[in-house]
């Protein structure tokens, strides 16, 4: 009797224990868990922010790629031949009555009625055609003489050479005589022709019966 009162007294002391032991067992592990549990969050959470900037660097990727195909093109059409604009001029001295107009000796003749002038090349404050751009150009003149008995010789020059002559002589020879001029040339962008009075007199009839054009005929392209 006092051995089984003992024993029953014993055996929960000896249950204790264990069960503590048991207890402290699971606080570990779940601890244990737990941190494993924190430490698996943060990895998750990498993941999720490494795709997701993935995801924007293909987006990225994907944006640069469609703006380096459009500026090919961009390129490609800057550098695809394309027609020029027109060049072209037709000036005169319409603006002054049937009478003399005096040319000076090589200086430009000034024409001062603008009946076209595509590609703004003549100017006729200078009386000099500048060409827009290089390429193969027609010039014409056609002069009327004055009211004089001697002749007038004008001509087409570029830089101090000259490429063509007119000659006509004055009214008082006669009265219908007319003279005119053509060139072509290949021109440089910004090279000047123009029309001087390289010798005789320097009287000419002017409104629209002097008269000095030109235009391109085709532009250099470069390649």
């Amino acid at each position: 009797m006092y051995l089984s009162a003992v024993l029953l007294l014993t055996v929960p002391l000896l249950l204790v224990p264990g069960l503590s032991a048991a207890r402290g067992w699971s606080l570990q592990q779940g601890q244990r868990q737990t941190r494993s549990n924190l430490a698996a969050d943060p990895g998750c959470a990498g993941r999720q922010e490494v795709d997701r900037l993935t995801s924007q660097l293909l987006q990225q990727t994907d944006l640069l790629n469609r703006l380096q195909d459009r500026l090919h093109v961009l390129e490609t059409s800057l550098h695809t031949d394309t027609p020029p604009g027109p060049v072209a001029f037709h000036v005169d001295f319409g603006h002054l009555p049937y009478h003399n107009v005096t040319v000076l000796s090589n200086s430009s003749c000034k024409f001062d009625r603008v009946l076209i002038n595509e590609g703004g090349g003549y100017d006729p404050s200078t009386g000099q055609f500048t060409a827009p751009q290089a390429g193969l150009y027609s010039f014409s003149l056609h002069v009327v003489g004055g009211d004089h008995d001697g002749f007038t010789n004008l001509a087409l020059q570029t830089g101090n050479q000259t490429v063509a002559v007119a000659f006509t002589e004055g009214q008082r020879i006669d009265s219908n005589d007319q003279g005119s001029c053509s060139a072509v040339l290949r021109l440089k962008q910004g090279q000047q022709v123009r029309v001087i009075l390289e010798y005789g007199n320097p009287l000419i009839w002017g409104s629209n019966l002097s008269s000095f054009s030109g235009f391109l005929v085709q532009a250099d392209v470069d390649h």
